[in-house]
């Protein structure tokens, strides 16, 4: 669970400032429930904190039911960066211009 919330940071993170981030750093982990009690899938949201330059966590299922949360992670940039015309689909989809079909 803490790689989903990892991974979903990771594309936002990507997606809108057009970077590529490895973990760094965790303020502190919270376990709420074991996974196999999630009533469908289970879903990482994640809230940014500009202010902090970090992110917050939380592992939820279809029911909103939490699971995990992960507060104060921080990335660190990668060094060779990221090609911009590789970023744009991904930027547009996290925009919200386009939408995803299943």
């Amino acid at each position: 669970m803490i790689e989903l919330c990892f991974q979903t940071a990771g594309v936002w993170e990507l997606g809108i400032r057009g970077r590529m981030g490895l973990p760094q750093h965790v303020r502190e982990v919270s376990l709420l429930r074991p996974p196999n009690l999630a009533e469908g899938r289970l879903y990482a949201v994640i809230t940014p904190n500009a202010a902090q330059g970090n992110f917050d966590a939380e592992v939820l299922d279809t029911k909103g039911n939490c699971y995990l949360r992960l507060n104060g992670y921080r990335t660190v940039a990668l060094s060779d960066g990221v090609d911009a015309e590789s970023l744009k689909n991904l930027q547009t989809i996290l925009s919200g211009e386009a939408a995803l079909v299943a």
